[in-house]
């Protein structure tokens, strides 16, 4: 038998006298295997037991700029006890536990940022309840400190009626410090 989140039976599955070995549901990011061993034992798995709101998160910057913005996760069905780990020293992964619920705010740490390129570090979460464990892939993109001008190219020259040797050009960057 197979029930619905109301706990309303959904459907039956016959078995015609014989017991499955081996029995696999997914729906929704859960998955549930039932191995039989043989007809006096079944063993229930339950693969992933809580909910994540995001499985990847994105930070772009630019390098020598102020603090990222932060993100939250929100997190679902996890039992007490919960933890979180990052594997990077400028991934900082804070755990909200509230009566609205449990999340994770997620901030970068910009003074463990030497340099610009793309980054890629995990955050882990682990749910010792249930035994499950959930790893949430984090990218930051630093971008180099770029410096363009107003003018694509400048022209000087003199003629006898006209002349222009000097030209005043605007200097302009991504990055929000002034560049001295």
């Amino acid at each position: 038998n197979v029930y619905d989140e109301g706990q309303m039976l959904a459907t039956t599955i016959p078995t015609n006298g014989s017991q499955p070995t081996n029995i696999a549901l997914n729906a929704d990011n859960k998955r549930l295997v039932l191995n039989a061993s043989n007809s006096n034992e079944i063993q229930i798995l339950n693969l992933r037991q809580f909910e994540v709101s995001a499985d990847a998160l994105t930070f772009n910057a630019t390098f020598g700029d102020a603090a990222v913005d932060e993100q939250t996760i929100t997190l679902g069905g996890l039992g007490e006890g919960w933890q979180v780990a990052s594997d990077m020293p400028w991934l900082i992964v804070t755990p909200v536990v509230s009566e609205d619920g449990n999340s994770i705010t997620v901030s970068i740490d910009d003074s463990s940022i030497s340099g610009w390129g793309l980054f890629t570090g995990t955050i882990t979460v682990t749910d010792p309840a249930s035994g499950t464990t959930t790893v949430i892939t984090v990218k930051l993109a630093v971008d180099a400190v770029r410096i363009t001008s107003n003018y694509s190219a400048l022209s000087f020259n003199q003629l006898a009626t006209q002349n222009m040797l000097t030209h005043t050009v605007d200097v302009l960057t991504n990055s929000e410090n002034n560049i001295e």
